[in-house]
């Protein structure tokens, strides 16, 4: 984790370096200060790494009110996934962006298609809101099996008489 100040003397430039970085954070600042005229006093931000989260119910991270923790997925093969954030208590805003920052949706449920590539799940709590645990969730990154599980044909083949190798299914 690392922590960084921006005075306001030059800050629209500085901010655009810091997002040609690719600290997302940092361009949410930039796109504040290219709308406003003057700035004064200055800005501490704090920059951590995306977390990574796979297919099923992620780690539980604390975030506290006013906070955002930011997880990370890639999405290999263009698919419909479900994402969900579970926060306890339940005061969590949760926005999907793309690796570039672009909104693709919000929601602490969404169910998104999506084309292969990197994508960010932000979890969000309400200044006003206590801290809480969140919990993200995938449902459709890693396809579904396409046949029985192999105990189960082991089982059916016994049951024909058959027994299988690698090669060929033979009698026994």
């Amino acid at each position: 984790v690392g922590t960084s100040s921006l005075a306001s003397t030059g800050a629209g430039s500085q901010a655009r370096k810091w997002r040609n970085h690719g600290l997302l954070r940092v361009s949410i600042w930039a796109a504040i200060a290219a709308s406003v005229a003057s700035l004064g006093g200055a800005l501490d931000l704090t920059s951590a790494p995306l977390l990574p989260v796979k297919e099923g119910v992620g780690d539980a991270v604390a975030v506290a009110p006013g906070a955002s923790v930011l997880f990370g997925f890639e999405v290999k093969k263009a698919s419909e996934i479900g994402i969900g954030l579970r926060a306890d208590p339940d005061r969590a805003e949760a926005r999907l962006m793309d690796e570039s920052g672009k909104l693709i949706g919000t929601g602490v449920s969404q169910i998104r298609k999506l084309a292969p590539g990197r994508y960010i799940l932000e979890a969000r709590m309400p200044a006003d809101a206590p801290a809480a645990v969140v919990r993200p969730a995938l449902v459709g990154l890693d396809p579904p099996p396409a046949g029985p599980p192999p105990e189960e044909i082991e089982k059916f083949l016994g049951l024909a008489g058959l027994k299988s190798n690698a090669k060929t299914t033979q009698p026994r």
